[in-house]
C-alpha cells in the first residue's frame, strides 16, 4: 500500500541569500525521507527584521546583523565553498510580479 508523502511548506524569500544556503539541505530532505515541499514565496521586511532604517538600529541591532553574516559565510564556506560570496549584506529591490 502506498503512502501519500508528507507536505512541508519552505517559506523562502526569493532574493534572500540564506534562502539560497537552505535550498539544498531541503532538495536533500526530500530524497532522504517521503516528503513534498510546498514552495511559499515571502518577502522579508529588512527593516522590522534588522532593526529598522540604518541610522534606526541600536548596537544590538548591528551585532545581530553581523553576527547573522558571519554565521551564514561560516556555512557557505563549508557546503558552497564556490557558489556564493557574503562580502556584505545586500538587498536589492526585486517586486514578485517583475519576475514573471
Amino acid at each position: 500500500m502506498s503512502e501519500t508523502p508528507l507536505t512541508i511548506k519552505l517559506y523562502y524569500d526569493y532574493k534572500s541569500p540564506f534562502t539560497y544556503l537552505a535550498m539544498a539541505p531541503a532538495y536533500a530532505l526530500m530524497e532522504s525521507h517521503r516528503v513534498r515541499l510546498n514552495y511559499i514565496p515571502r518577502e522579508l521586511n529588512v527593516r522590522g527584521a534588522y532593526g529598522g532604517d540604518l541610522d534606526q538600529r541600536s548596537e544590538r541591532d548591528w551585532r545581530k546583523v553581523r553576527y547573522l553574516y558571519l554565521d551564514a559565510r561560516r556555512y557557505a564556506r563549508l557546503h558552497h565553498p564556490y557558489a556564493i560570496s557574503f562580502s556584505s549584506p545586500h538587498y536589492y529591490k526585486v517586486e514578485l510580479q517583475n519576475l514573471q
